[in-house]
């Protein structure tokens, strides 16, 4: 008797292998794509993707239409030559590729992007081992988890489409129709009735749709014209571009300005220096520059520049620290982990029946790593890695209280350690100013700046070590 596609479709997406897939897509798209993006990244995603879509694709199907495909042997063997099919065609047409964004688009509502990418169809590969490992699967539990699969089926959905939401690249676009500028977006579009120095968001209108910044095209009109000279110097020409005067100087962005753009975006954000547009506005005589999340630049008819805000897109300048600082939030809070852990390093040293402890504080200290090399909160667009900085922080509190800390503050009192806050504090100060001089660009690179924390943090422990070393130890009074 042959089995059910839907028990075998139930069965095999709670598979170790196919379950492992999924975990590489999701690890691959949003973590090692962002922070070490190479081609063997680039294709990653596409292998693990087509492992594993097919078995959900499947199981969605049994339970949409339950009786007739379970009756239709051949359905199965179509589901992957469709998927397969769907894929190369998405991938190496960009006719077809616009129709299945487009048609995508309207049932998510929101900008999406799927790249075209030839190379991409090596991932077929995984499509086939895919199909063969459905072939030769046969579950073995006689009772399956339903609802576990149902929910593998929604977080796989939910991943699929995050990874297809369009790059926001913030003010790309200009046009001007008649007293009127409109500037564009990704995913909105605003209008200016003053010649670009205040903006509406357009209520029923959508943005510009995906669309990669391109080579910036000069402005010509008549006398008056304005182009790039090189990266960063704005040219201007009065005089039909007889004479060329640079008149901007466009200071590139820091590191720490460009995730402060990022985490303060909507959608999917993705910086790169502008400006990538420039529109003559007549009626105000005013030239104006799309400068991507730092909204849009003015040069007026006296030669005056003005930067302005369009909508959340706005410039941040390096000097303004208030702004800047909200992006080290994760940071500060693996700072106090830190502090913490520093305390607890040193504490184990006193007891004598320490061994579940030194298991969590190792723990804590892994936990920290990871964070800080890895996750990266500043840089992370300031979801996961601050979501990470919370464990970390709340795995980090859980030890000094399970040593006892409310008997330490009896054992440590001397004139070198006197209260535990202070200790902490100290410790958290060292860890937090590299990343401090990182956010005023006299550390220019944030990797930079968390060596030298990590660096920082042997300062206390070896001071709290030696402060504690003629100590006696005691009984954890906890074990």
């Amino acid at each position: 008797m042959k089995t059910e596609i839907a028990k075998k479709a139930q069965g095999i997406l709670t598979h170790r292998l196919v379950i492992g897939s999924f975990f590489v897509y999701i690890i691959n798209n949003h973590i090692l794509q962002v922070y070490f993006p190479s081609w063997i990244t680039g294709k990653l995603s596409g292998f693990a993707w087509l492992f594993f879509a097919p078995y959900a694709i499947l199981f969605l199907a049994t339970l949409l239409l339950p009786e007739k495909i379970n009756v239709n042997s051949k359905f199965q063997t179509a589901v992957f030559v469709l998927v397969g099919i769907i894929f190369a065609l998405i991938k190496t047409n960009t006719a077809l590729n616009q129709a299945f964004v487009n048609t995508l688009e309207k049932i998510i509502r929101t900008p999406a992007q799927i790249i075209v990418d030839p190379s991409d169809s090596l991932s077929l590969i995984a499509l086939a081992w895919s199909f063969y490992f459905w072939k030769n699967y046969y579950p073995t539990k006689t009772r399956l988890s339903f609802s576990r699969n149902l929910l593998f089926l929604g977080i796989f959905s939910i991943f699929t489409l995050a990874d297809a939401a369009a790059q926001d690249y913030g003010i790309t676009h200009i046009e001007t129709h008649g007293d009127n500028v409109i500037a564009y977006s990704t995913y909105f579009s605003y209008i200016s009735y003053d010649g670009g120095f205040t903006w509406d968001e357009q209520e029923g209108s959508s943005g510009y749709g995906y669309s990669k910044p391109e080579d910036l095209k000069p402005l010509e009109n008549g006398l008056l014209q304005a182009h790039l000279s090189n990266t960063s110097e704005i040219e201007i020409s009065t005089d039909g571009g007889e004479t060329w005067d640079v008149e901007y100087q466009i200071e590139p962005s820091t590191q720490a300005q460009r995730s402060y753009y990022l985490q303060n975006s909507e959608g999917n954000p993705y910086f790169e220096q502008g400006p990538f547009d420039i529109k003559l506005d007549k009626s105000s005589g005013n030239i104006i520059f799309a400068m991507g999340h730092e909204g849009v630049l003015i040069r007026q008819p006296d030669a005056k520049w003005v930067w302005v805000n369009v909508g959340t897109y706005q410039r941040v300048a390096p000097s303004n620290f208030g702004l800047l600082v909200s992006i080290l939030w994760g940071e500060g809070l693996l700072g106090l982990a830190s502090g913490v852990l520093v305390f607890s390093t040193i504490s184990l040293k006193l007891f004598r029946q320490k061994k579940i402890w030194l298991f969590f504080v190792i723990l804590g200290w892994v936990g920290l790593g990871t964070s800080l090399v890895i996750n990266q909160p500043a840089l992370s667009g300031g979801g996961y890695g601050l979501t990470y900085a919370i464990i970390v922080v709340f795995v980090a509190l859980v030890i000094p209280f399970g040593l006892g800390i409310q008997n330490f503050g009896l054992a440590l009192v001397n004139e070198k350690l006197q209260k535990f806050g202070i200790y902490v504090g100290g410790t958290f100060s060292l860890f937090i100013l590299p990343y401090i001089l990182w956010l005023v660009d006299i550390i220019p690179a944030y990797e930079t700046a968390m060596l030298i924390a990590i660096a920082s943090q042997f300062i206390p422990i070896t001071i709290g070590l030696i402060a504690t070393s003629s100590l006696p130890k005691t009984e954890n009074p906890n074990e």
